[in-house]
Formats: structure tokens, C-alpha cells, sequence
């Protein structure tokens, strides 16, 4: 989270349970000068409660269950974490293709063998 996201003061304002997580984050956007992209959203029913990440922009409050009253949180994301966390999931997926082709492979000459086998006891 960035810094800058701790120091602003809160707004109220009461919101239709039918408004989409982006339309809360493009108004975000407009009072704390964030664009909405680095904005993450997330809600809590109670001042200690922890918050709910409210993780994809199409969703509704009603999706989400945002109760009357409840608090909605917006941080700003680090720039440099959101590039970080790409670069994980990028990774993991470069590992799941390698494991994957690897136990592709492994079929395949289990497959070989077994033709292989089913030929020479044929003969």
C-alpha cells in the first residue's frame, strides 16, 4: 500500500448497493486524485473489523454484501508492488507450462513404450 493512501481524510457518502466496485473506484478517483487502476477497494462492517478486498471491478456492493453503514476503504497501490505481483503470477505460470510439458512428454513415451510392447508381444 502507499503511504500517500493512510493520510486522507475520510468522506461520507451513502451508495446504492447496484454501484460496480469501478464505479466507486472512478469516483475515488476524482476526490483523491488516484487513478482507478491503482486503487484497490476493500469494506468492513465494523471500525476494527479486518477489511474484505472487493477484488473485481464488475461486482456490486450487493455482490460483495456491503452492508448499510459499512466502511469502504480505498488504498492506493504501490506502483512497484502491483509490477512485483505480475511478475510472480508470471512466473508461476511459466512454471505450470514447464510441469505441464513435462508430464506431457512422459505420456508420450509411456504411450511409445507400451505401443512398442504391444507390437513385440503381436510378433
Amino acid at each position: 500500500m502507499a503511504a500517500r493512501s493512510c493520510t486522507a481524510e475520510p468522506i461520507r457518502k451513502r451508495l446504492p448497493l447496484s454501484m460496480q466496485v469501478l464505479q466507486v473506484k472512478q469516483m475515488a478517483s476524482r476526490v483523491f486524485k488516484v487513478k482507478p487502476a491503482m486503487q484497490r477497494v476493500c469494506f468492513r462492517d465494523q471500525p476494527n473489523a479486518f477489511p474484505s478486498v472487493m477484488e473485481d471491478d464488475r461486482k456490486t456492493l450487493q455482490y460483495y454484501a456491503v452492508p448499510d453503514g459499512a466502511e469502504i476503504l480505498i488504498e492506493e497501490v504501490d506502483e512497484k508492488e502491483v509490477e512485483k505481483e505480475a511478475a510472480i503470477v508470471e512466473a508461476e505460470k511459466e512454471q505450470r507450462f514447464r510441469e505441464q510439458a513435462a508430464e506431457a512428454e512422459m505420456l508420450a513415451r509411456m504411450r511409445q513404450r507400451a505401443m512398442h510392447g504391444e507390437q513385440a508381444g503381436a510378433a
